[in-house]
């Protein structure tokens, strides 16, 4: 008798004993957990990838604008100078016109709308000291993919021996590899000289739609949702929504791919707190970096790696700008 009930007692310590193991093997797991995502945040925060919050479509498309019209001053400048050298040394003795020929080019391809072009050349007509208004029947143009098979230049200054002049602010035009710049003098028409053309270029939010969900970081979420419709960011191009993430780590990969010449241009990723369970203890902790995106490219794999520590959720949105041909859309 004494044996069993030694024996039973000996089978309650051992299962005391293994209930103390658990617990602690369990604590020492959420240890383990919260110092990996300590060390994650840390190691977040190290890179310099704070979110950054999404300045607006209007604001990209001004910083764009800005940007191109002054690498268009500088390319006009430069033609400018061109035609300084070229007037200082011209001499137009008076004879017989000879027929149009372009004799030289003075641009910086690809051509692009709003720029400057100086064509060299003899037999385009008009007054020695050049003039804003071309002879009768004068045109400089640029043959290509273009409404009517050629794009009329603007002038700025025409004289026998060379034309100054500006290509138009045109849409719907896509960038062409080859084009040829000509001048045409009434019914004779001149050589052809190959350039390039860059159209005018716009800017558009890539729309959620748009994107590809390839991974949405599951683990041991309660709630978990890549590109959701409900959130603070609806109109993000991609987003997510993890919920009850107490010490979690995560990462969400999406695909994007352009067409019609658009490429990547600028990304937001902007992460805030998103449900928070009442009386929770100090704010919570959390970063998120954004990885493959690649400005330049026309389709890229882009992943997004997030901590959050506290209860709760996080909730991201990541904004994609793509630029490319004004008046056309990327899809």
């Amino acid at each position: 008798m004494r044996s069993v009930r030694f024996s039973g007692l000996l089978a309650c310590v051992a299962i005391q004993a293994l209930a103390i193991v658990a617990a602690e093997s369990a604590e020492q797991q959420a240890a383990g957990t919260r110092g990996g995502v300590a060390a994650a945040l840390a190691r977040l925060r190290a890179e310099g990838t704070r979110p950054t919050g999404d300045p607006g479509l209007a604001a990209v498309r001004a910083e764009l604008e800005r940007d191109t019209a002054e690498a268009l001053a500088a390319q006009n400048r430069q033609v400018a100078a061109a035609l300084e050298r070229v007037q200082a040394r011209l001499q137009n003795p008076r004879g017989p016109v000879p027929a149009p020929a372009i004799t030289g080019v003075v641009q910086s391809p690809p051509l692009s709308p709003g720029e400057q072009i100086l064509i060299l050349g003899e037999g385009f007509g008009g007054p020695d000291d050049g003039s804003v208004t071309p002879p009768p029947g004068g045109v400089a143009r640029l043959n290509g993919y273009f409404a009517g098979g050629h794009l009329q230049l603007e002038i700025v200054r025409w004289a026998p021996a060379y034309v100054l002049a500006r290509v138009p602010i045109v849409t719907h035009v896509p960038d062409q590899g080859l084009v040829t710049v000509q001048v045409v003098v009434g019914t004779s028409a001149s050589n052809q000289v190959d350039s390039a053309f860059e159209a005018a270029r716009g800017v558009v939010l890539v729309r959620r739609e748009d994107t590809q969900v390839m991974a949405c970081h599951g683990a041991d979420l309660a709630a978990n949702f890549c590109n959701p419709g409900f959130g603070r960011h609806t109109s993000a191009s991609f987003g997510a929504y993890h919920a009850y993430t107490d010490g979690e780590c995560g990462r969400d990969e999406l695909r994007v791919a352009l067409t019609h010449q658009f490429t990547l241009h600028r990304a937001y990723l902007d992460a805030v707190p998103g449900y928070q369970a009442s009386g929770s203890a100090g704010p919570p902790a959390f970063a998120a970096s954004l990885g493959g995106f690649q400005p330049g490219a026309a389709a890229a794999d882009i992943s997004v790696e997030w901590c959050y520590d506290g209860i709760g959720g996080l909730d991201y949105g990541l904004a994609l700008y793509a630029v490319g041909p004004a008046g056309f859309f990327y899809r």
